[in-house]
């Protein structure tokens, strides 16, 4: 990665009003383990080309890496809002969410994940986790029953190694259903 900031620094050498070039400089650096110089970068990328939305998405990473998530709830509510079709984003936005105990929020969010995920070809590796959030959310929200065919999803995507399955399983059988 380091070898790729050479042509960036180099652009934005030629020309400081390069936006892009600090998105992707920026998202190198959050790449090489350095989220702050990442959000600085990020954040002058979208001074210079505000309507540059995936920043924000790369912005809700690297607050997230640095724990600081509502700032990343924040960056990824301006990612969605904007762009409409990326599942990862909805996933982590609904993750983040969740984790701030906003379950009604997360489960619109994982909702659009699973959404676009499910009609996604391969399908992504993100989205059996995406499933078992979305469980989660339902079933802290109130919602318990429409947690299972999520619950059942991720068992059917989810690797079977998977940390997550025995739990998963569990909840399952706590709600009165054998899991297949």
């Amino acid at each position: 990665l380091g070898e790729a900031l050479v042509p960036v620094d180099d652009a934005i050498e030629r020309d400081p009003s390069l936006g892009d070039a600090y998105w992707i400089r920026g998202t190198i650096k959050l790449r090489s383990g350095r989220p702050a110089d990442a959000l600085t970068d990020l954040r002058r990328g979208l001074e210079l080309r505000p309507g540059r939305y995936e920043a924000y998405a790369v912005m809700g990473d690297a607050y997230d890496q640095l724990r600081r998530v509502d700032q990343a709830i924040e960056a990824y509510t301006t990612a969605t809002t904007h762009v409409d079709d990326n599942g990862l984003w909805f996933y982590r936005l609904g993750r983040l969410l969740l984790d701030r105990g906003r379950a009604a929020d997360a489960t619109r969010a994982l909702q659009r994940a699973t959404l676009l995920g499910d009609a996604t070809d391969p399908t992504p590796g993100w989205l059996a986790d995406a499933h078992r959030v979305r469980g989660e959310a339902l079933t802290r929200g109130g919602s318990a029953r429409e947690a299972i065919p999520h619950f059942r999803r991720y068992l059917e995507l989810a690797p079977a190694g998977a940390i997550d399955r025995r739990e998963v399983r569990q909840r399952l059988m706590d709600l009165g259903v054998v899991p297949e």
